[in-house]
């Protein structure tokens, strides 16, 4: 694919300079050369312009914003794009109008809401992305603005402007905000009149409760009286909080060199702070911390971003949102002011890595692990332009095979099987594996490309053979000469498909989404006739079904004892421990892994000599469980579930499709299921009784666990003869050839 010619700038950074006047900065791209930015309003006018200043490669522009029509504040609504809300261009040379789009566009819903300017003269102005419409801007009318907080004994006195009846602290729940006295026109608050945490403060007019805003100038925060704290927000709000709090004024991030990477951030303490002696980043499956210097109220730490993967490899964390707390539940949260980092979001780019200090509109101070995208490739508009590209391109396929596994976070499943099969054959095709960040080890024999870079639209606009074990992305198509190998990524015990009809009655979007999914694949692999069955009928399917069973398998049917010792070695246990995996599924919507099984506990009534794995799911991003026990071995990021399979003894799970595979081991399986009827009926849906045909027993008690895992040789024996029709039910091809079969069936013998 050849570079896309993409006119006008890149937003890297917006700021406010003056009253209402926003300052943009960032760097011109190829193509046209942009002459000024403007506001859109909803009808495509230009509602402000200016000209745009800088040198051969950079742009500044400041807009005048003061002439945006105001509207009313409703935070509890999202504004409409065809409403007051304007939408940021830029108009280049020749009358060309686009988006402005960004560097690095901001993720999450938090720091997709940017920041607020400070009300004056009964004007504020708010910044947010839109995914879509890019970066928009909205004025809006402040009823009561907070200008000056002074201290009184026990209470604070807050100076409010504005035309307003009355003034309240807390929600807008049952008979609304408590009210607070107001003598000489100004509101008076203890730590009496807040409920526990925090608070917004309200202004009462015409019967409504309108949000009290903080001032141009004035975004004070910090006042402290008998316990009580007053917090400006990065959004414009103003909140009354009653616990203590550690407040970020300064932070760094280093890309590289002599200092390596790292996140430096330095700060205060506000109130009766117990002092922490750690900070710790908390991520996607990855927690880990720093100490912490004090200096009277003071404090700094410094976080590195370079971490050593299990294999003992250097590795930066995987890309996503990290919390900085000061705890390893993630409860006390580092927070800032508005203007405690003027400068956020603050970057740290290096060769294959970048990383990016955010504030979200609560002032959470969070890190941002960006995906290593170019800088020319990252914004909306040049994705949408390679993707153009990439349909316009006629496919003329090269000897490439591709593979993805769950969507690049990692590099193993069926695909590592075919990989290897692949190369022990002396194939000529390269090998090329899709990768969220350069965090993914790549298998021995292949290269990688990060997803969405130009040269991952390269590969798959060339590739001969793709392999997905979970979602094709939408971006591609089916094209000429091109096979996309769908090989799942698991025998379903959850219902799939239109199979979810009772649980999804209320999303017609869900079918239509999977329906466009499955139109992309040529070929699909099952484990076994069951899943033939199911995957034809829940799907829909019409292409061929190959029931050769799973290639990710081999190596457990082919296993023997020193291969379980050696995975043993790998993971840092002892060789005589007994060893349990417990790895339970996900549950639709959570975004925290549960921990419904108490471990602790299970550890403790095993005795010595045990250790028990935990694996959380990948679409969670955390367990809600942080175990202190050195029997209990997180292993949720561990990146081969074979060699886990290798190392236990027996596996505890739920509704998982590990189920199917594990069993191919012959070791006991143990069933925990305390929310089964939900699950079945509520959340997901099942396709079979787990009482009446699971290879082991089916407990809702850690206690009922424990004693089967008390007395393995006894669980082995009452579920024998079940347990040896599972197996022939679901694992009758999976012989240690699977991958052997399915490059033969799909790669033509490699």
């Amino acid at each position: 694919m050849s570079e896309v010619a993409f006119g006008g700038a890149l937003l890297g950074r917006a700021s406010w300079s003056g009253l209402h006047a926003l300052e943009l900065r960032g760097r011109l791209t190829r193509g046209g050369v942009p002459v000024a930015v403007a506001v859109k309003g909803p009808h495509g006018e230009d509602v402000v312009r200016a000209d745009v200043t800088g040198s051969a490669d950079a742009f500044v522009a400041t807009l005048d914003l003061t002439a945006l029509s105001p509207v009313p504040r409703r935070w509890w609504r999202r504004p409409a794009l065809d409403g007051p809300a304007q939408v940021l261009v830029v108009v280049e040379a020749g009358g060309r109008r686009h988006e402005l789009p960004w560097e690095a566009r901001p993720r999450g819903a938090a720091s997709r809401r940017l920041s607020w300017s400070g009300a004056q003269g009964g004007l504020g102005i708010r910044l947010r992305w839109d995914d879509e419409a890019g970066l928009i801007v909205q004025s809006e009318s402040c009823v009561a603005v907070l200008r000056e907080v002074r201290v009184d004994g026990d209470a604070l006195v807050l100076d409010v402007e504005g035309t307003y009846d009355a003034l309240g602290v807390g929600g807008l729940e049952g008979a609304g905000p408590t009210r607070i006295a107001v003598r000489d026109g100004a509101g008076q608050v203890s730590a009496t009149d807040v409920p526990d945490g925090s608070s917004p403060l309200w202004a009462r007019r015409r019967r409504t409760w309108e949000p009290v805003t903080w001032a141009v100038g004035h975004p004070v925060t910090g006042a402290t009286a008998d316990g009580l704290r007053i917090d400006a927000m990065r959004d414009g709000r103003v909140r009354l909080g009653t616990q203590p709090a550690m407040l970020a004024d300064a932070v760094e991030v280093t890309g590289g060199g002599s200092s390596g990477r790292a996140v430096v951030v330095r700060g205060r303490s506000v109130g009766q702070v117990e002092r922490p002696s750690e900070m710790w980043m908390i991520g996607p499956h990855r927690r880990f911390s720093a100490s912490i210097s004090w200096d009277g109220d003071r404090f700094s730490v410094r976080l590195p971003l370079e971490v050593t993967g299990w294999y003992g490899e250097p590795s930066t964390p995987p890309s996503g949102r990290y919390d900085l707390a000061f705890d390893q539940e993630g409860e006390r949260l580092l927070k800032t002011t508005p203007c405690g980092l003027p400068d956020a979001p603050v970057r740290g780019v290096c060769d294959r890595w970048s990383a990016a200090v955010q504030v979200t509109t609560a002032n959470r101070v969070m890190v941002e692990v960006e995906s290593p995208l170019r800088l020319d490739e990252r914004a909306p508009a040049l994705q949408r332009a390679l993707h153009n590209q990439y349909r316009a391109t006629s496919p003329s396929p090269l000897r490439i095979a591709y593979f993805e596994c769950y969507s690049g976070s990692s590099a193993t499943d069926a695909a590592r099987a075919i990989h290897d099969e692949l190369r022990r054959r002396g194939s000529d095709l390269e090998l090329v594996w899709g990768l969220q960040d350069w965090s993914v080890p790549v298998p021995e024999g292949g290269r990688g490309v990060v997803r969405f870079s130009r040269e991952w639209w390269d590969v798959v606009s060339t590739a001969s053979y793709q392999t997905y074990d979970a979602a094709v992305p939408a971006q591609l198509e089916r094209r000429p000469g091109q096979t996309i190998l769908q090989t799942w990524h698991g025998t379903p015990f959850k219902r799939l498909g239109s199979d979810r009809g009772v649980v999804r009655a209320n999303q017609p979007r869900y079918q239509e989404a999977w329906e466009r999914a499955i139109s992309r694949w040529d070929v699909l692999l099952s484990q076994n006739p069951w899943s033939t069955e199911v995957f034809r009928r829940a799907w829909n399917f019409q292409g061929p079904i190959l029931e050769l069973g799973y290639p990710r398998n081999d190596v457990l049917a082919l296993a023997s004892d020193d291969d379980e010792a050696v995975a043993r070695v790998r993971l840092g246990l002892n060789r005589d421990d007994l060893v349990v995996l417990y790895a339970p599924t996900v549950r639709d919507g959570d975004r925290v892994m549960p921990m419904l099984l108490d471990v602790e506990r299970v550890a403790a009534a095993l005795g010595p000599g045990v250790t028990v794995l935990v694996r959380g799911h990948m679409l969670t991003r955390r367990w809600a469980w942080a175990g202190t026990s050195r029997s209990i071995v997180d292993v949720t990021d561990y990146p081969e579930i074979n060699d886990l399979f290798l190392a236990a003894d027996a596996t505890i799970t739920d509704y998982s499709s590990i189920m199917f595979d594990f069993s191919v081991t012959g070791k006991p399986l143990v069933f925990f299921a305390p929310d089964l009827e939900d699950y079945r009926d509520r959340r997901r849906g099942t396709y079979f009784d787990l009482a009446e045909r699971g290879p082991g027993p089916v407990a809702s008690t850690t206690e009922e666990v424990v004693a089967a895992l008390a007395d393995l040789e006894s669980v082995r024996a009452r579920y024998a003869e079940r347990y040896a029709a599972w197996r022939a039910t679901y694992n009758p091809r999976d012989d240690g050839h699977a991958a052997a079969r399915v490059v033969d069936a799909v790669f033509d013998g490699g």
